[in-house]
C-alpha cells in the first residue's frame, strides 16, 4: 500500500489526512482483503471494473479487449 500512500501524498500534502484515508480504505472499504486468499479481492474489483467499462465506456472496453484480446487482469496487474 506504500504506492497508494505515495500517490495520495502527491495530491494531499497533509500526511495525517493521508493516514486517515488509508485507515478508511483498509477497514471501511475492506481493502485488506486484497492481500489474502490469492488476491481474490483484486480479481473481484477488476471484474466489477470490466462490467463498468462495458456498460459506461464501451470504446475503452473495446480497445482493451479488441484485436489484442487482453483481459482486465493483464491490463491492470503487474
Amino acid at each position: 500500500m506504500n504506492f497508494v500512500a505515495a500517490l495520495l501524498l502527491q495530491h494531499i500534502p497533509d500526511e495525517e489526512d493521508v493516514f486517515w484515508i488509508m485507515v478508511y480504505l483498509m477497514f471501511e472499504k475492506n481493502l485488506r482483503d486484497i492481500y489474502v486468499d490469492a488476491s481474490q479481492k483484486i480479481a473481484l474489483l477488476l471484474s466489477d471494473f470490466e462490467h463498468y467499462l462495458k456498460k459506461y465506456n464501451r470504446a475503452v472496453y473495446d480497445h482493451l479487449n479488441g484485436e489484442e484480446g487482453f483481459t482486465m487482469e493483464v491490463c491492470f496487474t503487474s
